[in-house]
């Protein structure tokens, strides 16, 4: 009975090593920038907007910061941009893309190409399907039924 219960020890031994040495410690997940960083598209609609004619924008509707602008032509409505002015105040908007280009640029493994993102899914599905069937196989082994059926009689 000895060696019927010994084939079924080794393989957990063998098994439990095979888990151990393929279990890596997962790397902690990438701190992510801002969602903010990347919102530009209403300070472009404010710059167009400011843009407009008077009658088609109301400068109620306006955001705060385009109420208070330093432009202080009576003639114009609080806000309202002159074309000439357009280039200064999209330096801004340039500005704000070239910093969410950067954060975007510094991501980890922004440089690997889609074939190496599959080729790494695939890799992970198989060490998964492995790790399940392992574990199946620890579920079914005897010596665990019994040390099971031992604790639950126990309770």
């Amino acid at each position: 009975m000895s060696s019927s219960s010994t084939p079924n020890v080794q393989p957990v031994t063998t098994t439990t090593a095979t888990i151990a040495n393929s279990i890596k410690p997962n790397p902690s997940p990438p701190s992510l920038p801002p969602s903010d960083a990347f919102d530009f598209l209403p300070l472009t609609y404010d710059l167009l907007a400011r843009l407009l004619p008077t009658a088609a924008t109301s400068s109620s509707n306006l955001p705060s910061i385009i109420n208070n602008s330093s432009n202080n032509n009576s003639s114009k409505p609080p806000g309202h941009l002159e074309p000439k002015d357009v280039g200064t105040e999209a330096s801004r908007i340039r500005l704000k893309i070239q910093k969410a280009r950067a954060l975007v640029a510094d991501l980890p493994d922004i440089s690997r190409s889609i074939g190496e993102q599959e080729v790494e899914i695939s890799e992970l599905r198989e060490k998964v399907r492995r790790q399940r069937e392992i574990l199946g196989g620890i579920r079914d082994l005897q010596v665990v039924k019994e040390a099971a059926a031992a604790g639950g009689q126990s309770r």
